[in-house]
């Protein structure tokens, strides 16, 4: 569980950056209404369930990498 959430954080902090680096070299405008606490929750679900899938990844290399 340790492991799912320093990947979860990291890659939730990840794409925070990319969407800051975005918006303050105008790649990406938020519009009224478009930057909203829905979008960072989507974020932070999105890290949540990358976070997961690089553990099990993580773990299924250490399960054939002893076989």
């Amino acid at each position: 569980m340790k492991e799912i959430l320093k990947s979860t954080v990291r890659y939730f902090l990840v794409t925070a950056t990319v969407l800051v680096f975005s918006v303050l070299t105008g790649i990406y405008v938020p519009t009224k209404g478009n930057l909203d606490i829905p979008f960072f929750i989507f974020l932070l679900i999105l890290s949540l369930l990358a976070g997961i899938v690089e553990y099990l990844f993580k773990k299924l290399f250490e399960y054939f990498k002893f076989k």
